[in-house]
């Protein structure tokens, strides 16, 4: 597919950026909420369909293919003008107040330990993730409500001429605590260690197949990979690093050397204090970290490693 020359520059802009390059100037973009987006529009005046993307010509933009472990349609459990209430392909039973602006999990059908051995995950190459549409959990259910999906590859085309394209993929942590929630996560870590451990290798396998199965599918037409991966809150880690060096650093490894096999630079996104994971990142060759908060402290850390960090993006997280 043909690039814009707009579209080159900032392609252009994204790797030099990443690369520790001086680029023309620093890459612009962000992750806009819903309720956002619709004061912004109606504040400007602007047709409903406005694209916050194009109309600012901002540089990147990251696309979320079909992540569910189940590939199913939205089971509607109650609906009304007010809110909603779904089972989706985590097994998991959601309800979104639209008044509000995140959703409410008001059940996880895996709640023992022994649901959890035999959870069974669909096949991460299945094609209905990345060339059908439907439902989808990560992309349907956050502060917006979405049904009906088209195919990740259809979006991925429409981008791809004019922005720098990322995919993405869910590691462990953010896969687990939508199987299981996060209570249980920090609860069973704590009872039932090796359990837990063993079902984050088997995520941490199927996170890896869609990682390399996404890519395939997009036949050269993502720019680059962005990692969801939340394993902290403002004081620290959710679990002991030992743990996450364990059990879920190998994942998240593994996605880089794959990403970076195919010339792809990898951006991860983590809410939290990861202080005492950061060098982690930087070991596994991460290439830069996008965070909600950010530690003053941390910039002369990302500065002499060899990693950017979110603030070269010019974005501002609150």
């Amino acid at each position: 597919m043909d690039r814009t020359p707009n579209c080159l520059a900032k392609l252009d802009r994204m790797n030099k950026a990443l690369r520790h390059e001086e680029p023309d100037r620093v890459p612009i973009s962000d992750f806009f909420w819903g309720s956002f987006i619709e004061r912004w529009r109606k504040d400007l005046g602007l047709p409903a369909d406005t694209d916050i993307y194009r109309y600012y010509d901002l540089d990147w933009i990251v696309t979320a293919p079909n992540m569910d472990p189940h590939i199913r349609q939205f089971e509607i459990l109650k609906e009304s003008d007010e809110e909603v209430v779904v089972r989706t392909g985590f097994e998991a039973v959601i309800q979104k107040k639209f008044a509000n602006p995140m959703p409410a999990f008001l059940k996880f059908e895996t709640d023992t330990i022994e649901k959890m051995g035999a959870f069974a995950f669909d096949d991460p190459w299945d094609d209905r993730r990345y060339f059908g549409g439907g439902d989808n959990q990560i992309a349907g259910v956050g502060d917006g409500f979405v049904r009906n999906l088209p195919p990740w590859i259809e979006t991925v085309k429409s981008l791809h001429p004019d922005f720098a394209v990322y995919g993405s993929i869910c590691e462990g942590q953010e896969t687990l605590w939508r199987i299981i929630g996060s209570e249980n996560v920090m609860l069973w870590i704590g009872l039932y260690p090796d359990e837990v451990g063993r079902f984050v290798e088997r995520i941490n396998e199927f996170a890896l197949e869609m990682t390399k199965a996404q890519i395939e599918s997009a036949d050269g037409l993502l720019d680059g990979m962005v990692i969801w991966g939340d394993v902290a809150y403002r004081k620290d880690l959710f679990f002991s690093p030992d743990y996450w060096r364990k059990y879920f650093k190998p994942g998240v490894k593994a996605i880089v050397e794959v990403c970076h096999g195919h010339g792809l630079p990898v951006i991860y996104h983590g809410c939290g204090n990861v202080a005492r994971i950061f060098e982690d990142f930087i070991e596994i060759g991460v290439d830069a970290i996008i965070r909600w908060r950010q530690r003053p402290d941390w910039t002369s850390w990302t500065c002499g490693a060899g990693m950017a960090i979110a603030s070269l993006f010019a974005v501002t997280w609150t």
